[in-house]
């Protein structure tokens, strides 16, 4: 229950509505707009020797089944687009070797992405909801239909990651995560242009699993002075204030950031973005000061894409409180062969009280999930694969580390893309 006198989980479903009715309104715009409609599909298969990555040596074992189908919308005209994701999946256990059972879950997740733009003016919004356990988070969500960024645009709004919640708990605690980030950016000059944004994050858990977890709401306001400084390089000053408020305490905490940003393209094919400043949290007579850092690059070719980003921020943790992170995500993909294909995707972070005083030591967390899979194409749009995966979690405070090894086959349909 928030302050408003509604639960987390009620202030994400009227944000829906209202965000629905929005891009009704941006849908309708134009009639004679063309739609392009892609469906695919998979189902994946593995053995975990740790299911729950325990910490404290009860390890316990499971094959893992999931079966998941996505449908991908894009919707072009020459000064709007919208692309969104539709995903569903079914997650089921079997041969588990445990006492406590594992119940099967089904996991639904949506993501939007939408921007019209006139002579000076654009305003896009981005925003998704995932509904999953914490045994199975649901991180980025990819759609095949995005082509690449173009080097030298404005800077885009804040992405969202998925958070810091991956390998926070041993228990299934349904998880129910709504970002949004509405923007609005105005061109004063043919180099330099200004944009004001809005972010709102709800996490909401289910508090009956007697784990501590503790839902929240975030919500910030961010304006960015930007200019491009030739056609590869752009620079920008980017201002966020904030407000974090917990569901089940009586401490809001206020946090600021102040940034200085540049992109760089060193070719068509190679790009890089850094953004480097301070941030401060305050909450009652408790504050922070700290630094703010967010670098990523990427490069791609006929053959090959790779992307790898590291992010020192405040984020907003799991058991009610603002936690200062460390975040660092990574992809590869190279074509080795006309069928053969390698990925290798990973991610890792860090969490810290942001305040050495009356904190859940249960923020305090190490997390990695690493492993790479090849697939072979037996058709164009039916691929299957082998995958590993390595995952190392370090609880500080709730029995140290532990570490789980799974190995799996994968069956996906992705037919060719539509544009």
């Amino acid at each position: 229950m928030n302050r408003d006198g509604c639960t987390t989980g009620e202030s994400a479903k009227r944000f829906g509505a209202t965000l629905a009715a929005a891009l009704l309104a941006w849908i309708g715009g134009d009639a004679h707009a063309a739609w392009t409609t892609n469906v695919s599909g998979g189902v994946e298969s593995r053995y975990d020797d740790n299911v729950r990555l325990a910490t404290d040596g009860d390890e316990e074992s499971a094959v893992t089944t999931n079966v998941v189908g996505e449908v991908h919308v894009r919707r072009v005209t020459e000064t709007s687009e919208l692309m969104t994701t539709l995903g569903a999946s079914y997650l089921m256990y079997s041969a588990y070797d445990g006492q406590q059972d594992l119940h099967n879950e089904d996991i639904e997740y949506a993501e939007v992405r939408a921007r019209t733009q006139q002579e000076r003016l654009e305003w896009g919004l981005n925003g998704n909801v995932r509904r999953d356990v914490l045994l199975r988070t649901v991180g980025n969500i990819v759609d095949p239909l995005v082509p690449g960024g173009a080097p030298g645009t404005a800077p885009p709004p804040t992405t969202d990651s998925g958070g810091v919640d991956a390998g926070s708990t041993q228990e299934q605690v349904r998880r129910t995560r709504t970002y949004a980030a509405p923007y609005v950016s105005y061109q004063l000059s043919e180099r330099m242009g200004v944009q004001l944004g809005y972010t709102f994050l709800g996490l909401d858990y289910d508090e009956q699993s007697g784990t501590g977890v503790n839902s929240s709401q975030s919500n910030a306001l961010n304006a960015s002075l930007f200019n491009r400084f030739s056609e590869r390089d752009l620079g920008r000053l980017t201002m966020r204030a904030g407000r974090f408020s917990p569901a089940h305490q009586s401490e809001d905490t206020d946090a600021y950031e102040a940034t200085v940003g540049w992109d760089h393209a060193f070719t068509n094919t190679i790009t890089t973005t850094i953004d480097v400043g301070g941030q401060r949290s305050e909450r009652d007579n408790e504050s922070y000061n700290g630094y703010v850092a967010r670098v990523a690059a990427t490069r791609r070719t006929e053959a090959a894409a790779f992307r790898v980003r590291f992010e020192h921020s405040l984020q907003a943790g799991s058991y009610g409180e603002l936690v200062k992170s460390d975040t660092f995500d990574l992809s590869y993909r190279r074509s080795l062969t006309e069928r053969w294909a390698l990925n290798v995707t990973g991610r890792a972070y860090r969490s810290r009280n942001s305040s050495n005083q009356t904190s859940n030591q249960n923020n305090d967390r190490d997390y990695a999930d690493v492993g790479p899979e090849v697939t072979y194409a037996v058709t164009d749009a039916i691929r299957v694969g082998l995958l590993y995966r390595y995952r190392w979690v370090d609880r500080q405070d709730q029995g140290g580390s532990g570490t789980s090894n799974a190995v799996g086959i994968t069956v996906n349909y992705q037919p060719q893309r539509q544009f």
